[in-house]
Formats: structure tokens, C-alpha cells, sequence
């Protein structure tokens, strides 16, 4: 089959040219469009985390998500808290680092991480809750790992 660029779609050397195109520019996630193959084969880069983030399957560990705006809490795996909005490691910032731990519906405005880095907060200026709320995230994963039953 030939696009009108002359350019030849053959599936039997799809994963040949995949390949090719790995060895030369890296980790790369290369659109396929099936058909008429485009002129410039579109290409984004695919960093090693993204490359695992990809991969994890429904074995993912289950943790607590808790807002520290609002306070709701769920059990979520990684990628259907990130599916739904959370900011919360592993999928947006790191377990055990000051960052934003809140649900889609509250803002970062009212978090630890805001308080801290762009109001210039001090921890003796931190409430007994903000000061809860970093204790917590200190021994993450830890203070969020779920108990099997």
C-alpha cells in the first residue's frame, strides 16, 4: 500500500522499523496510524518512568489517599488516583517529600507544600494539622500502605 507521499506501509516490517527507530533515538513511543502511514512518522520521547508508569497492571499496590485540604479519604491504586484527579505519589510527586496531597475537587492553594514553599511558612508558623500532615508524609509509604486482610 502506498501513501501519496510513495512512502510503503508493510506490517510484516512494522515492528522491524519500531525497532530501528528505538536503536537510533532511545526509549521512543511512536504513533502508528493505520492505513496511510503520515509522511513523518510522529515520535515523543518516553521517559524510563513513564515506561514503567505504563506498564503497571492491576497488581499495583492499593494505598490511602488522603486530602489535607478536606480530609476525605479513599483507596486508590496509583493510577486510578491519578486517573481521578489526585495530586499524590507515586504517579505526581514522591513518597516522603513535602508535595501537595490532595483530592481532584480541593485546591494546592490550602496545602502543606504551598504554605511551606510559596508562602514562606516556617514550621513553627505550620498549624497542629499542617504539622500532622508533614509527620505523615515523612514515613510515607509507610503512613499510607494499606493492611491486607
Amino acid at each position: 500500500m502506498s501513501s501519496p507521499s510513495g512512502l510503503r506501509a508493510d506490517p510484516s516490517t512494522h515492528s522491524e522499523q519500531v525497532e530501528a527507530a528505538c536503536a537510533v533515538y532511545g526509549r521512543l513511543a511512536v504513533e502508528v496510524v493505520h492505513g496511510r502511514p503520515p509522511a513523518r512518522p510522529r515520535v515523543a520521547h518516553l521517559s524510563l518512568r513513564q515506561a514503567r508508569l505504563e506498564r503497571m497492571t492491576d497488581a499495583e499496590p492499593r494505598w490511602r489517599h488522603i486530602c489535607e485540604v478536606c480530609g476525605v479519604e479513599e483507596i486508590l491504586t496509583p493510577s486510578e488516583a491519578f486517573d481521578l484527579g489526585w495530586d499524590y505519589p507515586p504517579r505526581m510527586g514522591k513518597f516522603g517529600v513535602v508535595g501537595p496531597r490532595c483530592c481532584p475537587r480541593c485546591p494546592n492553594v490550602s496545602t502543606v507544600w504551598w504554605a511551606l514553599v510559596i508562602d514562606g511558612y516556617t514550621e513553627d508558623m505550620l498549624t497542629d494539622t499542617q504539622r500532622a500532615t508533614v509527620r505523615r508524609i515523612a514515613s510515607e509509604p509507610n503512613s499510607v500502605a494499606v493492611e491486607n486482610d
